[in-house]
């Protein structure tokens, strides 16, 4: 008997809310859409010019129905072309449905793409509220382009109202939409699925 499970599912809105808002944030508008503006507001700012280096307090990027908040923020470069963003303090990431909040982030940006996001926290917490609701923690959320892996590192765990998966580290390939899931040393993999329970059942 086949049962098709949400955790992939749970993973790819996970990773959704890990890798797309930086990446959506930053993306252009096609051919014949209207420019879409991104707004960086701040309470202050400091500019070295000596190094191109600057820093933002109290900051809120938005774009479109994306938003970053952080305590602070800094960057190499003016341009999002090609530059480093490190957030700092109580980082807030909203990307449509999906939420997430940490301690710290950096996005590192090449040829107007994100190359790489390294965020942590005490732990990373991850939720998604659209078909699927899922929940998610984890030590350090890491992403890289070329291999399109997304890791959940560190007292890892993902669920569902149906479904939970937890480990040292959780990795999804992006790629090939496959799961790789690395229990704490001498302990088992565990997942758990309830077949008879969904999200639809939950009362309004």
């Amino acid at each position: 008997m086949y049962v098709r499970s949400p955790i992939p599912e749970a993973l790819r809105l996970i990773a959704l809310t890990a890798v797309l808002l930086p990446a959506v944030t930053h993306s252009q508008d096609g051919p014949g859409e209207p420019e879409s503006r991104l707004q960086i507001d701040a309470g202050a700012g400091r500019y070295d010019a000596a190094t191109g280096r600057m820093t933002l307090t109290s900051v809120r990027i938005r774009e479109a129905g994306y938003e970053i908040v952080a305590d602070q923020a800094d960057s190499d470069s003016f341009d999002l072309t090609n530059a480093t963003w490190n957030f700092v303090g109580n980082v807030r990431f909203r990307a449509l449905t999906a939420s997430l909040t940490c301690d710290s982030a950096e996005l590192r940006f090449e040829d107007d793409r994100l190359k790489s996001a390294t965020v942590r926290g005490d732990p990373v917490r991850m939720r998604n509220d659209g078909d699927i609701v899922i929940e998610g923690n984890a030590a350090n959320v890491e992403y890289d382009a070329e291999s399109q892996l997304v890791s959940f590192m560190g007292g890892a765990v993902l669920e569902t109202r149906a479904s939970r998966v937890s480990g040292q580290s959780i990795i999804y390939d992006l790629r090939n939409e496959s799961v790789t899931v690395n229990p704490p040393e001498g302990e088992p993999v565990t997942f758990t699925f309830d077949f008879f329970t969904s999200d639809e059942d939950e009362e309004p």
